[in-house]
């Protein structure tokens, strides 16, 4: 193994330590997120949960997600001098929920702000696995409100 190589290894009890803690963070923080696929209706306005409340609406699942609404909690860092977009959250999952969350057509999350209210936002780029120590397992989405 190379210098760079001894100095970047981690050991597995270490490994496992920031794992648990990762699975903590999404088993404890996470909130009930709505996948909402392509075909049927459209959510209703006074209740988005129920896909339009229609036999044509359109199929939806449910996702545990921690959502971080602030940039400066973001785990994935914007580059320096990029400015988002107003309304831009960040998700993040465990990688066996990313298939499904890549199939959606939109994603709705409880908006903090509003009670009861739930907020729809569209995927604003392709899912990562990167700024994780332990690689295969988490993912991170970027999604940018719509409505």
């Amino acid at each position: 193994m190379s210098f760079a190589g001894h100095l970047l290894a981690i050991d597995d009890a270490t490994l496992r330590l920031v794992r648990d803690g990762q699975d903590d963070l999404i088993d404890f923080n996470a909130k009930d997120c709505v996948l909402v696929y392509a075909g049927g209706g459209s959510a209703s306005p006074t209740n988005p949960w129920d896909g339009g409340g229609d036999s044509a609406a359109a199929p939806t699942e449910v996702v545990r997600l921690v959502v971080a609404w602030e940039e400066r909690d973001f785990w994935v860092r914007v580059p320096f001098g990029t400015k988002l977009p107003d309304g831009t959250v960040q998700t993040k999952g465990y990688l066996t929920d990313v298939d499904r969350v890549v199939r959606a057509s939109y994603l709705l999350i409880a908006d903090p702000l509003a009670s009861g209210q739930r907020a729809k936002f569209e995927r604003a780029g392709d899912p990562v696995d990167q700024s994780n120590i332990i690689q295969g397992r988490y993912f991170v989405c970027n999604w940018m409100r719509v409505a």
